[in-house]
């Protein structure tokens, strides 16, 4: 992969990322208008390859990881019993290298850590973990004719979310 487009690739893709915790930030947060938080679900499904990838969630309280489709996902963040959700994710980097299929594409997979916190009406932290998430990643490259030149375009897509660890 040239130096030049693998860092077009890990700028892109590190973007998708913090657009995607900034959506999932909004959903969580009962303070906003509920037609806020909706538009940006529908929103952040348009980050994933399509609606049926796999978001994974953990809890220190549950050994059991539960499997959601994103959009189920995203609107169980709308639900839950906090008044206030925060997510930061943090120390973003690429657990594999990036390569590149037969149908043209490049896949890859990042890790990041997630911050849970879920807070009650008085701003009390009421539960918190760190989960360790591997993210699958499909970027494209298209080419844009723009008349007598060409441009090429990267598009990044999010895959299955899936959990590694758990702790406190």
């Amino acid at each position: 992969l040239a130096d030049r487009l693998a860092e077009a690739f890990a700028e892109k893709t590190e973007r998708r990322v913090n657009d995607l915790e900034k959506y999932i930030i909004t959903i969580g947060d009962k303070s906003r208008e509920r037609g806020i938080r909706v538009e940006a679900v529908n929103a952040a499904i348009k980050f994933f390859i399509d609606e049926e990838r796999i978001f994974e969630v953990s809890s220190l309280n549950n050994p059991e990881v539960r499997r959601h489709n994103v959009r189920k996902y995203l609107n169980n963040l709308m639900v839950l019993k906090y008044d206030k959700v925060e997510i930061e994710w943090y120390q973003t980097h690429w657990a594999t290298k990036l390569r590149k299929s037969n149908d043209g594409h490049y896949y890859g997979v990042i890790r990041i850590f997630q911050k849970f916190t879920g807070k009650n009406t008085e701003g009390e932290i009421a539960y918190t973990d760190i989960t360790e998430k591997d993210i699958e990643v499909k970027i494209e490259v298209l080419e844009m004719d723009l008349g007598e030149t060409t441009k090429e375009v990267i598009a990044v897509y999010l895959g299955d979310i899936r959990v590694v660890t758990t702790r406190s």
